[in-house]
């Protein structure tokens, strides 16, 4: 066996200390590195979701000023205000909720959109408004019990009851070709069917039959400036629905209705500005 000196312990000694500075060095690199990649990734992470946070925290404070200030039954004007002032007053909080990083707002209402609350919780019966820019919020409770039996080709069969919405016109019976089921066409096209019976849920703009999804392929923009109802009397039960207009419908129930807000949101912090236009009309057709 080879005999080590002194010599050779010192060379095998300093070589073990060079390949150990080596590996600390290599490892202080690797954890130093990990650190600044994850404090980069956090910190642009926070600084791009900032600003959306903040814009999503305004629209739902705006969206809740709307419902219930309209709730209250008052005259446009004074509902305008005070989702204004209640808008205003909120910002504070927002600013304190969402911004962390020295970030300063350029935020407020530019836009209030006038509209008509209409609704009939007794029946349901023939009415037309014109000048419509929008519809929201638009659901029924059709009692099926009531509604008759058609097929939609037989000339001597009444018409459907139709539901002009400006981008498209709904019609909605009982198919006599398919068991009785209740039918949604858009423009002489079916959309859904059900087999249900009592009362039965038609939330249009959320776009659902009976809770089941019903696709109308509709949007609150409208092609046309009339909203109605015709051949009401093939149906009966109550309906309610907002639609942007300053004309006074002949329907049972109208009352002045905030139907949405603009909001103009800006943030700015010392790496970057963000800038945004929403439109806050709660219950609109998912366009």
């Amino acid at each position: 066996m080879a005999e080590v000196t002194d010599r050779d312990r010192g060379q095998l000694l300093l070589v073990a200390g060079i390949v150990l500075a080596v590996l600390f060095v290599a490892l202080a690199l690797l954890v130093n590195t990990a650190i600044y990649t994850d404090n980069v990734a956090t910190r642009d992470g926070d600084a791009a979701s900032e600003p959306l946070a903040y814009q999503e925290g305004a629209v739902s404070v705006a969206s809740g000023l709307i419902e219930a200030e309209n709730e209250d039954g008052d005259d446009f004007g004074t509902i305008e205000s005070n989702v204004r002032d209640g808008f205003e007053e909120s910002l504070s909080m927002l600013e304190q909720r969402h911004l962390q990083r020295a970030a300063t707002t350029e935020t407020g209402t530019s836009g209030f959109t006038e509209g008509r609350h209409i609704q009939q919780s007794d029946g349901i019966d023939n009415w037309g408004v014109s000048g419509a820019d929008g519809v929201r919020a638009f659901s029924m409770t059709l009692e099926r019990g009531s509604m008759d039996s058609i097929d939609i080709d037989d000339e001597d069969d009444p018409d459907p009851f139709n539901i002009d919405l400006g981008d498209g016109e709904l019609e909605v019976y009982l198919d006599a070709e398919n068991d009785d089921d209740l039918t949604v066409s858009v423009d002489g096209e079916v959309r859904c069917r059900v087999d249900a019976s009592g009362d039965v849920s038609f939330d249009v703009t959320d776009e659902r039959l009976d809770g089941k999804p019903c696709p109308l392929g509709l949007s609150s923009d409208l092609d046309d400036d009339f909203v109605g109802f015709d051949n009401a009397d093939t149906v009966d039960g109550e309906y309610e629905l907002i639609v942007a207009t300053t004309s006074e419908p002949a329907a049972p129930e109208v009352s002045e209705v905030l139907y949405s807000v603009v909001l103009d949101v800006g943030i700015h912090s010392p790496d970057r500005s963000y800038e945004s236009r929403v439109t806050v009309a709660p219950g609109e057709f998912d366009d």
